[in-house]
């Protein structure tokens, strides 16, 4: 995760961007939550969270709101996964956040094209993290953790940008 933060503009808009891919072994590339590599954009003030995620074979994005014990209740929490393109381990694919302050608007840009918003958000973001990442959503079961068995990942980031449009 990065540690560096980004001021949002109360004007426009700010964009993440990247080139991503990805490859996934010994798992079941076709289930997220098996594991994927990831490209995040993060609200630790709020824990609002953007992603794209990748396996061997496809891209999908993630609209979060994470469970953070005096920030947000549990009717507050909320994980969103929506596979929105193919992939092929080694494959490169744009992929584009853009946060719009004043229209409280996430937009999720897949290709070149527009393929989320989410409008209306819970709050109004103010500060953005920027993290890459390989990540598993197994839950942990009776105290031990039931994503790691056996799999792994390999991420793939390039041209990455940040700026206002």
């Amino acid at each position: 995760m990065g540690t560096q933060g980004f001021p949002v503009p109360e004007q426009g808009a700010i964009s993440f961007s990247c080139k991503m891919g990805a490859a996934t072994h010994n798992g079941n590339p076709d289930d997220f939550k098996d594991g994927f590599a990831s490209f995040n954009i993060l609200d630790f003030a709020s824990g609002l969270v953007f992603d794209f995620i990748a396996t061997s074979t496809k891209i999908g994005i993630i609209y979060e709101r994470l469970l953070i014990p005096g920030l947000t209740a549990p009717q507050e929490a909320f994980t969103e996964i929506v596979e929105v393109g193919l992939n092929r381990p080694g494959q490169l694919s744009a992929c584009r956040i853009d946060y719009n302050f004043q229209e409280n608007r996430v937009d999720y840009r897949f290709n070149d094209q527009k393929v989320i918003s989410r409008l209306n958000l819970p709050v109004r973001l103010r500060n953005l993290i920027m993290g890459m990442g390989l990540i598993t959503l197994r839950m942990i079961e009776n105290g031990r953790s039931t994503s790691l068995k056996g799999q792994g990942g390999t991420g793939l980031w390039s041209d990455i940008q940040v700026s206002t449009i």
